[in-house]
């Protein structure tokens, strides 16, 4: 059997060993199979060299890491492949010497090894990652080339030439690994490509270019006439990238004809508080007609602008999008010392459609103490939400308006409000208290009737009180109320 095979065999015979007892016989194999390995790279058969070097570097061992670099500097372009991709199914960063060889491969006179060189490219990187696809610095992106590997630059640049188009786009995709390295001539020709992933991995390459950004900022202007809403929309994050010099790029997509291009450069302009500013704001959250989904995201500037964003976020109550309105809701909710807070907009949202809408309200009311008039207790009380009946009488403090409200509620359809009315009669015992108590025995709530017979007990001597306890302990379904009901009434 080729001592290749055998190599492999042993690979997946480790695969068996997962018990911690079997830690020492699985020592001993990985030791053999490195020890196969490295015997059969040095075989006269080619295939058996190629199978060595498509296993060596799956093994951390200083004889594996040096014998990885050696294949990755053979002579024989399947050794070198079969090197490269033994590497890639583990997710450790390379050492920097195995990343220096991935970097010199880029250059690599066959395609194949180029295009999988180019595939690890994220693992060869050094120094600090800035990945991701909407990443805004502001102009402050600090270059960390010096914590790359010295010939990253050169090899990089390098690959963005290469004929082949998925070195060239593998290149663009590592971008983020190695900020500031890639050079805007090198860059600036993807722009013209057919194909608008390039041309937005460019753009987003370009942002993080140590060349002058007023420069480059000059050269993107034609961007804004791309006909690729796509693109115009990575502008964005390019220009904010670029600090001051992008803001005349910010200001003309400020200004494009599609939402989705508009509004996400009106954010970034926002957070520059000024009256202008605060008016691109204004004018974009409040229009019905962009998704409510495009405007979301910049509600929440709206508290960079304090007082001055106040009527911005009342307005927003009258949104068609439930999420807007709880937006601004949460916001206008925001602790800022009693004395300044203004019930209005919390009383309206009161009668939102949104049950979390309402909940957000009456939070907020709870929470500072609001009571409410007459007038606005009994509007509440006879609203069409059920919990917006109950709550009202927790915002009530007059004990003579709660008296004239509970005749309503001990008759509403809503569990929680006959409670609430239960309670008020408890306290406050007007001259037919006990007859209502008692007829709450037999509402079809049981919680209801549990209330009810609590504050009847303390009244238990009394002849009809006692005679509807009795007849109501049967019923009872609270196992510590019936108890008790049995110890009184015995």
């Amino acid at each position: 059997m080729p001592s290749f095979i055998i190599a492999i065999l042993l690979l997946c015979s480790l695969t068996l060993f997962s018990q911690p007892a079997a830690e020492p016989v699985l020592q001993q194999n990985l030791a053999a199979t490195v020890a196969q390995c490295l015997k059969d790279l040095q075989s006269d058969d080619l295939l058996t060299r190629r199978a060595a070097a498509l296993l060596i570097g799956k093994y951390d061992s200083p004889e594996a890491k040096k014998a990885l670099l050696n294949c990755l500097q053979d002579e024989d372009p399947g050794i070198r492949q079969s090197a490269l991709v033994s590497l890639t199914e583990e997710e450790f960063r390379l050492p920097p010497e195995t990343g220096a060889e991935i970097l010199r491969l880029l250059s690599d006179p066959d395609v194949h090894v180029r295009r999988i060189a180019s595939s690890l490219l994220d693992r060869a990187s050094q120094g600090n990652r800035i990945v991701g696809a909407n990443i805004i610095i502001r102009g402050n992106l600090q270059d960390n080339a010096q914590t790359q590997l010295p010939l990253a630059e050169k090899y990089l640049n390098l690959a963005l030439q290469d004929e082949d188009r998925s070195v060239r786009r593998n290149t663009l995709l590592a971008a983020g690994y190695f900020p500031g390295l890639l050079k805007a001539d090198r860059l600036m020709p993807f722009l013209q490509e057919d194909s608008k992933e390039l041309q937005v991995l460019a753009l987003r390459a370009l942002s993080r270019c140590r060349e002058d950004k007023a420069v480059l900022a000059a050269q993107l202007e034609a961007l804004l006439h791309s006909p690729h809403a796509e693109l115009r929309r990575e502008l964005v994050n390019t220009a904010a990238n670029f600090g001051e010099a992008g803001l005349p790029l910010l200001q003309s997509l400020a200004k494009d004809p599609q939402a989705a291009v508009r509004l996400p450069a009106i954010g970034i302009l926002a957070r520059d508080k000024s009256a202008e500013n605060l008016a691109l704001l204004k004018t974009a959250v409040l229009d019905e007609n962009i998704p409510a989904e495009l405007r979301s995201p910049l509600v929440s500037l709206l508290r960079l602008y304090a007082e001055q964003g106040r009527p911005v976020l009342e307005a927003l109550l009258q949104s068609q999008s439930a999420s807007l309105r709880q937006a601004a809701l949460r916001i206008l909710a925001l602790p800022g010392g009693n004395e300044d807070f203004n019930p209005a907009p919390f009383l309206a949202a009161l009668q939102d459609s949104s049950p979390e809408n309402r909940r957000l309200a009456m939070s907020a009311l709870r929470r500072n103490k609001t009571s409410l008039s007459r007038h606005q207790a009994l509007a509440l009380l006879k609203s069409k939400f059920a919990d917006l009946r109950a709550f009202s009488f927790q915002l009530v403090e007059d004990q003579a308006l709660l008296l004239e409200m509970a005749p309503l509620a001990i008759l509403d359809d809503e569990p929680a409000l006959r409670r609430a009315a239960l309670q008020v009669y408890a306290r406050q015992k007007p001259e037919d208290y006990r007859d209502i108590l008692i007829a709450a025995l037999h509402d079809e709530d049981s919680a209801t009737q549990e209330l009810a017979a609590t504050y009847l007990l303390p009244m238990y001597r009394q002849t009809e009180i006692r005679a509807a306890l009795l007849e109501y302990l049967p019923r009872c379904q609270k196992p510590q109320l019936k108890l008790r009901l049995q110890k009184i009434l015995k």
